[in-house]
């Protein structure tokens, strides 16, 4: 807590809760007189302490709490503080403490100003759908949400990779307050256009979400489509003709893919008993895979 003066020279005790949690407001009095009663009020919109939160006197003052604060505030006399808990983000704002010390007229006040905030979840992100635009362009939309923080706070997004690389276009966004505690629950739709496998992370009020890679799927089948060139051009090579069979291409990449250390190894596997040259291992991994292939359609 601290205290802080206001343009019109009151002081003003700044106390910080959160929702859920508790806090103390206590009166500053520095007189050795007994006091006879105490009230804390708050501030209502028109700027005027009228609202009772809760307060001692000779009488009875039970039946004048707001019925707001009825079941969440207790006065401590001897003290003269307030204990104030399960606090709401609408318990936000300015209170005072009035207090009136025995055999004397004069009264005494301490202000306050209550700031509640709430933790926003880890945000998490789901991707919606992704698209191919062809050329290498991919179109991927994604959401973001995160639930339980006060005060309101914008969702924004982190590329890690070159922002020129990626253009994030925002779709939609949509925010709404929990009728009961007051915190906020928001969520963002964002358009990703990337033209290479990128990683993206979605924040809000200090809570950042895992990382998440994107256009990686897409990419990956540039890649592959880019493999079966290599492997037509390897059989060109090899075999002395073109693959007519699209399913003869097909297994033989997914076989190569397979075999790929011992392509690049041969001989030197317990299976390879005679060393032989890198070049020759490719061939003969080409002609078995083609052998097996035509095998499998007839």
């Amino acid at each position: 807590m601290c205290v802080c003066f206001y343009p019109e020279g009151a002081a003003v005790q700044e106390v910080r809760g959160k929702v859920g949690g508790a806090v103390q407001l206590t009166c500053r009095y520095d007189h050795l007189l007994p006091v006879k009663g105490v009230y804390f009020q708050k501030k209502n919109l028109s700027g005027l302490y009228e609202l009772l939160v809760n307060g001692f006197y000779t009488n009875s003052v039970k039946d004048y709490l707001h019925d707001e604060y009825k079941h969440r505030t207790r006065v401590n006399r001897t003290e003269r503080s307030l204990d104030f808990w399960n606090l709401k983000a609408s318990d936000e704002g300015h209170y005072k403490c009035f207090l009136m010390p025995q055999d004397t007229l004069k009264d005494y006040d301490t202000i306050f100003h209550l700031t509640i905030t709430a933790d926003y979840s880890i945000p998490t992100v789901t991707v919606q759908e992704c698209s191919d635009h062809g050329e290498g362009a991919l179109s991927c939309e994604l959401c973001c949400s995160s639930f339980g923080g006060y005060p309101l706070a914008n969702l924004s997004w982190t590329v890690l990779e070159d922002s020129n690389d990626v253009l994030l276009q925002e779709v939609g966004s949509v925010s709404t307050a929990d009728k009961h505690s007051g915190v906020w629950n928001v969520s963002q739709i964002v358009r990703f256009n990337c033209t290479q496998p990128t990683t993206v992370s979605c924040s809000v009020g200090g809570a950042v979400s895992p990382l998440l890679s994107i256009c990686e799927r897409f990419w990956a089948k540039y890649t592959e489509k880019a493999f079966l060139v290599f492997v037509s051009v390897v059989f060109q090579y090899f075999l002395g003709g073109p693959i007519e069979s699209e399913s003869t291409l097909k297994y033989t990449t997914s076989y190569i893919y397979t075999y790929w250390p011992d392509c690049l190894d041969c001989g030197r596997k317990p299976e390879h008993p005679q060393r032989q040259p890198w070049l020759s291992g490719w061939r003969n991994v080409a002609r078995k895979a083609a052998s097996l292939a035509e095998n499998s359609q007839k």
